[in-house]
């Protein structure tokens, strides 16, 4: 479907070391549907080596994550999962608005990775939007949003 990651370098200064770490932020939708997952973890490993060619970087957006097989294509890419909760659905973030065929899932994440160089914490995400409605009564977005908040420390 012709898919793309949306990049952002970001400059963060370290007061103690007068160093200055290089940070990508990146925003995907991975390949949908049941055969478009071969696609998958060929996408997130791209975006994966993206990131770590900096200092760290984090990668969040629609992952599609649907499949059994989906299910570590995050670690086979070298990022870690920001969501720190169990699988159920205090984490999901797709199939209520509006309900559907499909099951609900956790199609939406955000995965991260440091280097030698600097450390990076990421918050467990919140979900937002939920239950949200437009004025004339629509949904939002057929997917909650998530949110957190990410730190950078110089590594020891």
């Amino acid at each position: 479907m012709g898919r793309n990651a949306l990049l952002v370098d970001v400059l963060v200064a370290d007061a103690k070391t007068e160093r200055t770490h290089r940070v990508r932020v990146a925003n995907t939708h991975l390949e949908s549907l049941p055969e478009g997952g071969p696609a998958r973890p060929v996408q997130l490993a791209a975006i994966g080596q993206l990131l770590r060619d900096l200092d760290a970087g984090i990668v969040g957006g629609d992952m599609n994550m649907i499949s059994p097989g989906d299910a570590h294509i995050h670690l086979l890419a070298g990022l870690q999962d920001a969501y720190t909760g169990p699988e159920s659905k205090e984490g999901h973030t797709w199939g209520y608005q509006p309900s559907c065929q499909f099951p609900p899932g956790r199609l939406d994440r955000i995965f991260y990775c440091d280097s030698e160089a600097c450390n990076v914490r990421v918050d467990h995400p919140q979900r937002l939007g939920v239950g949200s409605r437009t004025t004339h009564g629509r949904w939002l977005s057929d997917h909650y949003g998530l949110l957190t908040t990410i730190s950078v420390e110089t590594a020891l």
